[in-house]
């Protein structure tokens, strides 16, 4: 059994932000780094697409991350997800939805972007029901 003389510092935000990996950390160490930074990391995540840092899964959600593309839905389930994801996902979504009625139809499946374009419509479409059932 190893002990720590030491409690992890900074350098343990990024193992809160993606999970623990090549730093040997055990959870009670990275429990104590979230309530130390898990503010500070959540301020930093504030902007951007729906999503948490894999501390927020564990020690506040409870639960493991899901997949990237399940995380929206889970958030929305969980009706945790803030008025700016929720904005940010549907602008993905109408974006998609105009590039679609431009005619990039023939360029995106060409390129293989239709997919892309798809899943994320899906996705907020998706959300959106799951922000209901909650």
């Amino acid at each position: 059994m190893r002990f720590r003389t030491r409690a992890p510092g900074r350098h343990a935000l990024f193992a809160l932000m993606i999970g623990p990996g090549g730093e040997d950390y055990t959870d009670a160490e990275l429990a104590a780094a979230w309530q130390v930074y898990g503010d500070e990391i959540m301020d930093w995540k504030a902007a951007g697409p729906p999503s948490r840092p894999w501390g927020w899964w564990v020690f506040e959600a409870g639960e493991e991350p899901p997949a990237a593309d399940a995380e929206p839905v889970r958030l929305a389930e969980l009706g945790m997800l803030t008025a700016s994801e929720l904005a940010s996902a549907a602008e993905s979504a109408n974006e998609a939805k105009a590039r679609q009625k431009l005619g990039y139809a023939e360029w995106q499946i060409h390129h293989g972007v239709e997919r892309v374009e798809r899943e994320s419509i899906d996705l907020y479409e998706r959300v959106l029901a799951a922000g209901r059932e909650a």
